[in-house]
């Protein structure tokens, strides 16, 4: 009987306990305060339109209407550095469909290449890096339609 007294106690102090931790949690818990997220889907005002690599690309629109294309690439320090930057004038110098895919920028420094594709999609390769490691994302429109975002990276071979 007594063994029974114990073991009822001991399972109530459980119980009791679990559930003031349970309310603790649910007090303490954060309530949509904090986001983890990609860089690309993070919800601010015009997030970027790549998620992975050591760059980021933008589609800005004037406060004339107009759309331009900037690419950050990041240093050793993983500070931003404007590198490429296309404005509206410049991207409209090419057909909608170019017969073949037309480079638009570079930095050699960097190794980044901003393209618009026989496809009417731009596309923005960056590599390889020191680890062989290519990074590309293709996209269309000016302001950036990222619902049809593909971005892909890879090891570059000889």
């Amino acid at each position: 009987m007594r063994v029974l007294k114990t073991l009822t106690y001991r399972s109530a102090r459980f119980i009791v306990l679990m559930a003031m931790l349970t309310m603790a949690f649910t007090v303490i818990t954060p309530n949509g305060e904090s986001h983890a997220c990609l860089p690309c889907a993070c919800p601010v005002a015009n997030p970027p339109i790549n998620c992975y690599g050591p760059y980021s690309v933008y589609t800005v629109t004037r406060s004339d209407g107009t759309c331009a294309i900037v690419v950050f690439a990041l240093d050793e320090n993983s500070n931003g550095i404007r590198v490429i930057s296309q404005s509206a004038r410049r991207l409209a110098l090419v057909p909608a469909f170019p017969p073949e895919n037309v480079l638009l920028a570079k930095n050699d420094t960097y190794k980044i290449y901003l393209y618009k594709l026989t496809s009417g999609e731009y596309q923005v390769n960056v590599g390889p890096d020191r680890e062989a490691k290519v990074f590309q994302v293709r996209w269309t429109g000016c302001p950036a339609n990222i619902s049809g975002r593909n971005e892909t990276t890879w090891v570059a071979t000889n």
